[in-house]
């Protein structure tokens, strides 16, 4: 088994509230029941429901999962972290997305408009 370089980023909700899990923006809008799930190599793991803003709930809806990793890619969080990666971590990065955005798909539910005070 090849022995990988990966670095663990948790992304926590800053107190002035909830931030989109797909891109980290802002306002989240809607949230998508999802089953609790793990990817291969437990690279992500799910817990709970996902939180999204208007444009990537777009692109959700749509099962638009390039368009999603688009949107995320760009988004300044992961940027920085393409920007910085060498070329292989970058095709690499977008891979484990794909993943963890197929897994998503594969165990979301409901779509429900969020509340600000609703568990995420």
């Amino acid at each position: 088994m090849k022995a990988s370089n990966v670095s663990v980023i948790e992304i926590h909700a800053p107190p002035s509230g909830a931030i989109c899990d797909f891109c980290s923006g802002r306002p989240v809008v809607f949230t998508y029941e999802a089953q609790d799930f793990e990817t291969v190599e437990s690279v992500m793991q799910s817990v709970g429901a996902w939180a999204a803003c208007a444009e990537c709930a777009k692109l959700v809806d749509d099962r638009n999962i390039e368009g999603l990793l688009d949107r995320v890619l760009a988004a300044p969080l992961f940027a920085r972290m393409v920007r910085d990666a060498p070329g292989e971590h970058q095709s690499m990065l977008r891979e484990k997305l794909k993943e963890d955005y197929y897994a998503f798909f594969l165990s979301k539910g409901a779509k429900t408009p969020y509340e600000e005070n609703a568990k995420l």
